[in-house]
């Protein structure tokens, strides 16, 4: 995978609005302080957890710490309640079988967690009677590109992995105490909770509440002490160098039959994005596609009848013309 020197990092992180340098060196010193070091890469052939859905940047991130790293990775992925979640599980389980075929060594079984959070609701009758209109202009400030009203994904989820983490440990007594996330190098451009910035905090936490400093936190795409810099189009390269089945991934919010492809979804237009960068085809299959071969196989199912009719009435005419030319 592409690496960059630490200097190249420190400026690229100065430059996105949402990080905090100054943040994120005193989580490091924190880590330093209790255990000399922010970040170790496990060895091969250790065990390791991945937060993982059947997005195009987890699924790749998958198959580069088996193949890249040669980690045994224990995925673990989660039922918030979403909409769109039977259509991510279907792509997971479809990866899960793929990497079991192809990396039979560092494949492990994944862990479906059902994290209850569409139990956490307020009546939105309740929210609008006391809603002031400043509130909604904070919340859709100019650096800030969109409203996110979500939970903090990964402010939340690495706790419920950490448990599974120690759950391993007391029944299968597999010491594991380093968690991945996919989160590439273009998300923290818009989300916060998906910053160097929050990875930090979200480690120094996890530490720091049980105590217990031997817990790494992290994306391999985007960590400085392995000199990585890595985007979404650089996962679609390394895919189609591996011959992953990408098309196979679900990145779309929406959950229809197909990828809407950009219908006011930023998870669409990422991924085409990122096929336009790397120069690669995107055999992903979108609605607006999908539409237009609806279209053209109707299209051909009207020409096939309206040539069988015609064919019929040629033959008809041919025969008339030849009985009448008999009598």
């Amino acid at each position: 995978m592409k690496k960059i020197s630490r200097q190249e990092f420190d400026y690229l992180i100065k430059k996105r609005k949402l990080e905090d340098p100054k943040k994120i060196k005193a989580f490091e010193k924190i880590l330093k302080d209790e255990r000399g070091y922010v970040f170790k890469m496990p060895k091969r052939g250790s065990n390791v957890i991945l937060m993982a859905s059947g997005g195009l940047d987890s699924m790749v991130v998958w198959g580069i710490l088996m193949k890249e790293y040669g980690l045994n990775v224990y995925p673990i992925t989660f039922d918030r309640g979403e909409k769109k979640r039977n259509r991510e599980f279907a792509a997971f389980k479809y990866f899960d079988k793929f990497y079991q075929k192809k990396f039979p060594k560092n494949y492990r079984k994944f862990l479906d967690l059902d994290v209850g959070q569409d139990q956490i609701s307020i009546k939105i009758e309740d929210g609008v009677k006391d809603l002031r209109e400043e509130t909604l202009l904070n919340n859709f400030r100019d650096d800030l590109m969109f409203f996110n009203p979500s939970l903090g994904v990964f402010t939340i989820l690495p706790l419920f992995a950490r448990s599974y983490a120690m759950y391993l440990n007391a029944i299968k007594g597999l010491k594991i105490n380093t968690i991945f996330c996919a989160v590439t190098a273009n998300d923290g451009e818009l989300i916060a909770h998906q910053t160097l910035t929050s990875l930090r905090s979200i480690m120094c936490n996890m530490c720091v509440s049980i105590k217990d400093y031997s817990w790494q936190f992290l994306s391999i795409c985007l960590e400085p002490e392995i000199n990585s810099f890595i985007k979404k189009s650089d996962l679609v390269k390394w895919g189609e160098d591996n011959s992953l089945p990408l098309e196979k991934s679900w990145s779309c919010y929406h959950a229809k039959k197909y990828q809407c492809g950009g219908d006011n979804c930023i998870a669409c237009e990422a991924r085409r994005k990122a096929y336009l960068e790397a120069k690669i085809e995107d055999r992903t299959i979108y609605k607006s596609l999908a539409d237009q071969e609806i279209l053209i196989k109707k299209a051909k199912k009207t020409l096939r009848k309206y040539l069988s009719r015609t064919k019929k009435n040629l033959i008809n005419t041919v025969k008339r013309f030849f009985e009448d030319t008999i009598r």
